[in-house]
């Protein structure tokens, strides 16, 4: 369940997308984004699995930027960063490494929390016209203002602080400058990196014209 913060972003719960729930889910996506069926009938069919229906969605916003590297952000020099903060590599695959001692398991459970207080931040500024790039830009202050380093950044030289994907991206999409529209689904990637000990977290937020109108 989602803190008070974030809950008011969720219009369905996640449980109507399973896929044996096909017709909740085509019911969800009526509400969200525009659906436009293969046949005349404006309705949702009786049983979807066996008609073709398709979806008007949203085509992901590319755009090509030639100095996105040179545009990295570099966190203040307090912040304590993984080895490929400055590089952009990552050094080979290692063994699984057990948590034994407190120290680590502590650093583990602040990274989640810190994580979790993110994505609870970056929850209350979701409106509609914002853009993802903003919200990365939102992202980094508040990890780095806590004296942790966002985990995504300069990873295998991707420039941003967290992922973001809208819509049918069923991926980690990159935040770009596409401003959030009514209906759009969001699906926002934190990972925050205590003393090199990291954890992500994910959030599932749907912005509906009921909420923001």
């Amino acid at each position: 369940m989602f803190d008070a913060a974030c809950s008011r972003l969720v219009s369905l719960s996640l449980r109507s997308l399973r896929c044996n729930e096909t017709l909740e889910a085509a019911q969800l996506y009526r509400r969200q984004v525009h659906l436009s069926a293969s046949s005349s009938s404006s309705t949702v069919p009786r049983n979807p699995a066996s008609t073709a229906v398709r979806f008007n969605l949203v085509q992901p916003h590319l755009h090509y930027d030639p100095d996105a590297r040179s545009k990295i952000r570099r966190v203040p020099r307090g912040v304590i960063a993984p080895p490929y903060a400055t590089a952009g590599h990552v050094g080979p695959a290692r063994k699984q490494t057990n948590l034994h001692s407190l120290p680590r398991i502590d650093g583990v459970r602040n990274a989640c929390k810190l994580a979790r207080k993110t994505l609870n931040y970056l929850g209350s500024q979701l409106k509609v016209g914002l853009t993802t790039d903003e919200l990365d830009e939102m992202a980094f202050d508040y990890i780095v203002r806590h004296d942790a380093y966002p985990s995504p950044l300069n990873y295998m030289n991707y420039p941003k602080s967290i992922c973001t994907s809208v819509n049918n991206v069923a991926c980690h999409g990159m935040p770009d400058r596409r401003p959030l529209m009514d209906g759009d689904i969001l699906n926002v990637d934190v990972s925050a990196d205590i003393m090199a000990i990291a954890r992500r977290r994910s959030l599932l937020d749907g912005l509906t014209r009921r909420q923001f109108g």
